[in-house]
């Protein structure tokens, strides 16, 4: 399990070749599939001192884990989990459990790591509160899998919060000299609404400035990941 907590790692830090660290990332895959929920008959977490040679498939550790993952542009995988794993969570439960065992306690932050991540990645506004309450990096991680996506984004001064919706759309043809020579990477429309102006990081109009936004404003995003 350190290789695959490395890899989540800057680059820099441990100065690994992306080939190492593509590795990481797919033995991380191969151990949460041979665990619960994810294969049925693994054996469960059912209390402190369970032991298991192969370890267990907790929601606490996958803040960490799938927060690496979605910035590798892994963001199809982690939708499958959320939907195999949180979705087996909720056939037991409709509120947060600690582990993948409901046995354990039912209502508890630690199983809540889908929804600040949904927010951040899929919804793409990270916050920057280095720089104020009402400022967002902008870095849509998408897939292929999801065709849209719309939610909330909480603003830490109090004020009205940012409404963001996207939706996937056709994949564009590159032309040269009028021939197809390839087919772009998916786009998708996006659209963010706030009453209160914001300042976005990375918006495609000047994605290297702080851009003030406010009401409705629309773009297109090429290759989300």
């Amino acid at each position: 399990m350190d290789g695959a907590v490395a890899w989540f790692l800057p680059q820099s830090a441990h100065n690994t070749s992306r080939a190492q660290n593509r590795a990481h990332a797919d033995n991380h895959f191969a151990v949460l599939r041979s665990m619960f929920p994810i294969n049925a008959d693994a054996p469960r977490l059912s209390d402190p001192s369970k032991r298991s040679a192969a370890g267990f498939y907790t929601p606490y550790f996958q803040t960490f884990t799938f927060d690496g993952l979605f910035r590798a542009g892994r963001a199809n995988f982690i939708l499958a989990q959320y939907r195999q794993a949180w979705g087996w969570a909720l056939t037991q439960a409709s509120t947060w459990l600690e582990v993948f065992d409901p046995r354990w306690e039912v209502v508890h932050s630690w199983g809540g790591c889908p929804t600040w991540q949904l927010s951040q990645y899929v919804l793409g506004l990270s916050p920057r509160l280095d720089v104020g309450a009402r400022h967002f990096e902008l870095a849509v991680h998408a897939g292929s899998s999801l065709h849209d996506a719309a939610g909330v984004v909480l603003c830490r001064d109090g004020r009205d919060d940012v409404h963001v919706s996207w939706v996937r759309v056709a994949t564009a043809t590159l032309e040269e000299d009028d021939i197809a020579i390839s087919d772009a990477a998916d786009s998708i429309s996006y659209t963010l609404t706030a009453e209160t102006p914001v300042f976005v990081l990375g918006w495609p109009t000047e994605p290297t400035a702080w851009t003030r936004l406010s009401g409705s404003c629309t773009v297109t995003l090429v290759s989300p990941t």
